[in-house]
């Protein structure tokens, strides 16, 4: 079986080869018509036919438990049910690469079966994206096996046990692969002087593109949402940024294309996006799967060797971008300088200009932050950017984008007249200042007035970019028009800023004790903790903690749980899992802690281990191993004591991010310096219990000291963090709202370039 599935890499390997060299043979003909691509289709046809047999090998090996093969121990289980099974495909990076791979070819097959145009050139640059894909999958094989087959594997990830993890990556690999399509079709066209032409044929995959990494990037907000515990739906995390850069450069893309389309502006600078937009999934790709993020992120693979191979890739396609716009670059001079002209300042080409710059530079001010674990390597201690980074460097940009979206979809191309418009950018005003001022009048969070600011201009735009969108929408459907679909992109957007920032900025949340059988009212709701309820499972224990909650006379059950892992893990070996009662206005989160007997705490362990650049999510805070401090390691030129501080940056919810750092001195089983107090009034502390110099770990014990000590009479408790979380279900309806919109512009530029052909 080995021997087989290994071959079927090689023989994919080799028959795209041949159908790279058999197009850019066709290529280099100078003639347009009379050239025959049938045995280079054919060459392509069979690659995805036997790359196909690969991935239907390795999802064979992975069902039917064949545990010879690393990659199954690995990321499958005799115990999982089928669909987590299937999920176990792509878990690791081989299974990734070759879904990736997979998906490519297939959206090659619908590429050749659906063009009209001339496509030597287009496949050729497509090709060498699939080549490098099959390297990798040769050099890394997700079929190498084990001297000696195991009785069972590993298992998958239990956070990855969910129905959205199911569905999140092979969307977001669609996506990667889709982005190979139309940067092919922009490097062709300009190898053959096509200049216009890549516009109407690259627009629908740009924009097949943006849906299918958006949704993939949606879907795993929601997973974090709903599995994590942690209360949010994007962290900042640089894989969860890795994925957004290049969906933020496609926007920015679609609008200058759009320019492009009408007006015949922003020729090269769509070629760079275009290039911008390919080149950063290769790099994303980098930072994710060469392990440069291990340290740094929870969802970043190890390094396995490939590390070169990705920067020879992205080197490569890097190179021939510039070249060819280098080449080009009279032409793409000469074409700007005919047909360009200062737009006006109230026209729509204005304020699409304005987006694409806003557009590029939130994305590379992102871009920046998610590579500092990269750009500081060079220095004694790599380290990653505080979460407030990215809320500092995208706030403003957001309001601009919120207030663009007020006026552009009213403007006119080349038009600088506001009488046409005035009438509903007042109405969208009067709506933004209504909303701003109902947020003044109740009280603002507890921030700083600049922050204060920044959110009320946000929500003010905001209001006024859904009204303004919102009579579009009507006006579009009244004509029945496919326009309807940046209208519906537009109003999704608007209402995901106004969501966010009510979600992110107005959301309550409480720290509770529930005793057993006890009635606790907490933020208007009366809750009771019935129970614990053990599940023991193959790999772990689950503690289903049973409540009852009341609230205005009706009842309903909850049971947040907590997974307790017998497999040692580096970074933690319990997972939170929260209940989410959804509701128009807001849900109520009940994300577990703990739970605590009268004889023991069960879970409510609070001993942890941590490496370097561990986070440890407790209570609350969010904490992070960042170093050791060796500063006070010798003090006395008689005992020689050995003392060695851990550097620990802490964020809270009600407070800045601070720095602490207790000391562990060797020999003494007391010191003052191991504990430090966590920021707020709360008598919550921290101590470190002991360092592992081999490892480069800690350990820390957290103790909160207002927690009182139960009796032997007393009953168990739950602990838990309740919140109100206001506006979520505006949050998921904006989301609809946007893919919807995408959606239908797919149907709408696929169409023009249908009638386009036809004429």
């Amino acid at each position: 079986m080995e021997l087989i599935a290994q071959l079927s890499l090689w023989i994919s390997f080799i028959a795209l080869s041949v159908s790279t060299l058999l197009y850019a043979w066709q290529a280099l003909k100078k003639d347009s018509v009379g050239h025959d691509v049938r045995s280079a289709n054919l060459a392509f046809y069979f690659f995805a036919s036997t790359i196909t047999v690969s991935g239907c090998i390795l999802m064979y090996l992975i069902i039917s438990h064949n545990y010879r093969f690393e990659y199954v121990i690995r990321y499958s289980s005799s115990d999982l049910p089928l669909h987590y099974l299937v999920s176990s495909f792509w878990a690791g990076q081989e299974g990734s690469f070759l879904l990736w791979t997979f998906l490519g070819a297939w959206l090659g097959v619908v590429f050749l079966r659906s063009s009209r145009y001339d496509i030597r050139r287009i496949m050729l640059f497509y090709n060498l994206n699939l080549i490098f894909l099959c390297i990798l999958l040769i050099k890394q094989s997700p079929f190498r096996s084990v001297a000696t087959a195991m009785v069972d594997g590993f298992g998958l990830n239990i956070l990855l046990q969910d129905p959205w993890m199911v569905i999140h990556p092979p969307v977001v690999f669609l996506g990667y692969a889709a982005f190979a399509v139309p940067y092919s079709i922009a490097m062709a066209s300009l190898w053959d002087r096509g200049y216009a032409q890549w516009i109407e044929q690259g627009m629908k995959w740009v924009l097949f593109s943006f849906l299918t990494l958006g949704i993939g990037i949606i879907l795993g907000g929601f997973w974090s949402y709903k599995v994590l515990g942690w209360g949010g739906y994007w962290g900042w995390d640089p894989v969860e940024n890795a994925s957004l850069l290049p969906w933020l450069m496609s926007i920015a893309l679609i609008h200058g294309m759009i320019v492009q389309r009408v007006k015949r502006y922003f020729i090269r600078t769509n070629y760079y996006l275009i290039s911008i937009s390919f080149l950063l999934i290769i790099y994303s790709t980098f930072l994710t799967r060469s392990g440069v993020l291990a340290n740094f992120s929870v969802h970043s693979f190890v390094d396995l060797g490939i590390t070169s191979w990705l920067v020879v890739f992205m080197g490569i396609f890097f190179i021939l971008s510039v070249v060819l716009i280098a080449i080009r670059s009279g032409d793409l001079r000469d074409i700007s300088l005919n047909s360009t002209r200062n737009p006006l300042i109230f026209s729509r080409e204005f304020g699409l200009l304005a987006a694409v710059i806003l557009l590029a530079t939130s994305a590379m001010a992102t871009g920046l932050g998610t590579s500092a674990p990269l750009l500081t390597r060079v220095l004694e201690h790599p380290s990653n950017v505080p979460h407030s980074y990215y809320a500092m460097v995208n706030f403003p940009i957001a309001i601009l984008i919120a207030f663009l979206l007020s006026y552009i979809p009213l403007s006119k191309w080349g038009q600088n007249k506001l009488d046409t418009i005035k009438t509903f950018l007042i109405i969208g005003a009067i709506a933004g200042a209504v909303v701003s001022a109902g947020l003044l009048l109740m009280e603002l969070p507890d921030y700083s007035r600049f922050l204060q600011a920044m959110i009320i201009l946000l929500v003010f735009f905001a209001v006024s970019a859904v009204v303004v969108n919102l009579f579009i929408v009507i006006r579009y459907l009244r004509n029945r028009s496919l326009q309807i679909g940046g209208a519906l992109v537009h109003l999704g957007v608007a209402i995901m800023f106004l969501s966010i920032i009510i979600s992110t900025y107005y959301e309550r949340s409480e720290h509770v004790e529930l005793p057993e059988g006890k009635p606790v009212d907490v933020m208007g709701y009366t809750m009771r903790f019935t129970g614990p309820e053990f599940d023991e499972l193959a790999k772990g224990t689950r503690l289903y903690l049973r409540m009852e909650v009341e609230r205005d006379g009706q009842t309903f059950k909850a049971a947040p749980d907590i997974f307790v892992n017998d497999i040692n893990d580096a970074q933690t070996n319990r997972f939170h899992r929260p209940h989410i009662r959804r509701g128009l206005l807001y849900d109520l989160y009940v994300s577990p802690e703990g739970y605590e007997t009268a004889e023991d705490r069960y879970v409510m362990d609070n001993t942890y281990m941590m490496q370097k650049n561990d986070t440890l999510r407790v209570d609350g805070y969010t904490i992070v191993f960042e170093a050791f401090d060796l500063s006070k390691m010798v003090q006395g030129s008689a005992t020689q004591t050995i003392k060695v501080g851990a550097v620990l940056n802490v964020i809270s919810k009600n407070t800045s991010e601070v720095q602490l750092i207790p000391y562990y001195e060797v020999g003494m089983d007391e010191h003052s310096d191991r504990r430090v107090q966590l920021p707020g009034e709360e008598m919550k502390f921290l101590y470190l219990n002991g360092i592992d110099a081999n490892s480069k770990s800690i350990e820390l014990f957290y103790e909160d000291q207002s927690v009182t000590i139960k009796s032997d009479e007393e009953a168990a408790s739950m602990f838990a963090e309740i919140s109100i979380k206001p506006a979520m279900s505006l949050l998921w309806f904006g989301v609809i709202l946007l893919i919807s919109g995408a959606f239908v512009s797919i149907i709408r530029y696929s169409k023009n370039s249908a009638a386009t052909l036809t004429k």
